[in-house]
């Protein structure tokens, strides 16, 4: 019987297993998820800013709420 060795642990046709799903996964393209959160982002930014401006409307004159 031969002495086992750190290295040959897993069998030869182990080395050519097919890659796992999570392997796969970071293949895909998620640019425009991205770009999509971006744009949520920036609605939801700008609607704090209008929410912002209506608090502020009954400061200023009518004309330079809607000019602003």
């Amino acid at each position: 019987m031969k002495p086992i060795k750190a290295g040959d642990t897993a069998p030869d046709d182990a080395a050519a297993a097919p890659p796992s799903f999570l392997d796969s996964l970071k293949t895909i393209d998620v640019s425009s998820l991205d770009r999509l959160i971006e744009i949520r982002q920036e609605a939801a930014r700008i609607a704090e800013y209008r929410a912002k401006a209506d608090e502020k409307k009954k400061d200023v004159a009518e004309a330079v709420y809607a000019r602003v």
